[in-house]
């Protein structure tokens, strides 16, 4: 049942209750009115036959039946003229006044008090004087019916009037509801006109205040899902792009090992040669074919750095953790001067290949930046593995975060690879001053 209906029934129902305690009161004054009436009528009519019955009490019965066909019929009462052996000999005759008229029996029963008798000796004869509230009744009748009649047309016009004004009071909550259903729908661009009542008005800037913010979160969310969508394609993307850039690594430096490797070794080998067959001879040949062996090493060792820094092997063949060790390892040897802590633990049996070159990235390029910009004289790199997440640290003890936070590409390319994997990479100051690379990244990509 609606809210309006229920409104309206609650309010015919207090205006019947209304109703119906006015006729009870209707009911009780007229009930009062005709006992007042039939109590003063029957004093009055006492007073005057008792009179009357001391004047013909001696003359006898005749002149007393003269007297009350004269008298005709008295108001509230029924007289009765009996002789000696009860015959009747006269009796109120009935009248034509509201003979039309039928009084309901409750009406009857609710109003008419009781009947009293009075009884007055006569010579050879009896006079009974009785109350009668008949007419009275019927009067009241009357009088009810009209105010009855006065109730209904007034309680159903306030009835009309209730469900008028409640109809009206309650149009702005139906404005409220189907503005709700739209927005049950899902169309948060819904907005309510000025509504009438200052708390319907209230109500109805609240709920625009409500869709308006509603409104602006959802393209929020919308915006925050396309970013979020786009930084996952960004992300795919820059790992295709990684994989790609460390496949051509790889395929150079297989090439670089393999051609120009073998090239190397052959021309050194060949200096060689020449040297032993012109020492004793040739001085001047053997010393030419030395400098070539010297440059053949020295084109050996750069290709070996190139081939290092282009796609460790160790990285292929043994994994994350030894080839950290190597690029420690490779960087004791080219600074001796330095020192350099290694703790890394024991990665997991299935390591991802991106997470790996990742990181080992990482590592390369934080421990680059740290030896050539910070000054620092101990470099610490800590790899360790949660049931979860891969943790790296390099940390030193050089001048601080503000040299190497300006460092251009490398900076960009780390963070560019920790996001590639879903990781986190912070720049900060360690715990002896210098500059301190943390990366987290998940096990599980």
């Amino acid at each position: 049942m609606k809210l309006k209906t229920q409104i309206v029934l609650v309010l015919i129902l207090i205006i019947a209750l209304i109703a119906a305690g006015l006729a009870f009161q209707q009911v009780r004054a007229i009930r009062t009115s005709i006992a007042e009436e039939m109590e003063t009528a029957g004093d009055i009519g006492a007073q005057v036959l008792s009179r009357v019955n001391e004047i013909y009490q001696v003359q006898g019965v005749r002149p007393m039946q003269r007297f009350l066909t004269r008298l005709g019929r008295l108001r509230a009462h029924d007289i009765l003229l009996v002789d000696e052996f009860g015959a009747a000999l006269y009796r109120t005759p009935a009248t034509d006044y509201l003979s039309d008229v039928s009084v309901p029996v409750w009406f009857e029963r609710a109003v008419s008090p009781d009947e009293t008798e009075r009884e007055f000796d006569l010579a050879n004869a009896k006079l009974i004087v009785r109350t009668d509230g008949s007419r009275a009744t019927i009067e009241g009748w009357q009088q009810f019916k009209n105010l009855l009649l006065i109730i209904a047309i007034g309680s159903l016009a306030l009835s009309f009037f209730a469900w008028w004004l409640v109809d009206r009071a309650m149009r702005p909550f139906t404005k409220v509801n189907n503005a709700l259903r739209s927005v049950g729908k899902g169309d948060f661009t819904v907005r309510l006109p000025e509504l009438h009542g200052s708390e319907a008005n209230e109500l109805g800037q609240s709920f625009n205040q409500m869709t308006y913010n509603v409104e602006a979160s959802m393209a929020a969310y919308e915006a925050e899902a396309i970013a979020k969508a786009q930084l996952k394609k960004n992300r795919e993307l820059t790992r295709v792009m990684q994989r790609r850039t460390e496949h051509e690594h790889r395929t150079l430096a297989q090439e670089l090992h393999d051609e120009l490797g073998q090239h190397v070794t052959a021309i050194k080998s060949m200096g060689v040669s020449i040297a032993r067959r012109t020492e004793n001879s040739e001085k001047s040949v053997a010393d030419t074919a030395s400098q070539i062996v010297a440059s053949a090493d020295s084109i050996h060792a750069t290709i070996r750095h190139m081939l290092l820094h282009l796609r460790p092997a160790s990285l292929d063949q043994f994994g994350l953790a030894d080839a950290i060790t190597d690029l420690v390892s490779d960087w004791r040897t080219k600074h001796p001067n330095r020192i350099f802590n290694l703790q890394c633990a024991a990665p997991p049996d299935r390591l991802d290949s991106d997470l790996s070159t990742a990181t080992y990235r990482i590592a390369q390029e934080a421990i680059t930046n740290a030896v050539r910009h910070s000054g620092a004289d101990t470099i610490d790199v800590r790899l360790n593995f949660t049931s979860e997440a891969l943790q790296l640290e390099i940390e030193d003890n050089g001048s601080g975060i503000n040299h190497q936070i300006d460092l251009g590409f490398g900076v960009t390319g780390m963070h560019e690879r920790a996001t590639s994997v879903s990781g986190q990479l912070t720049i900060d100051t360690g715990h002896a001053g210098g500059c301190r690379v943390s990366f987290q990244a998940p096990l599980h990509l």
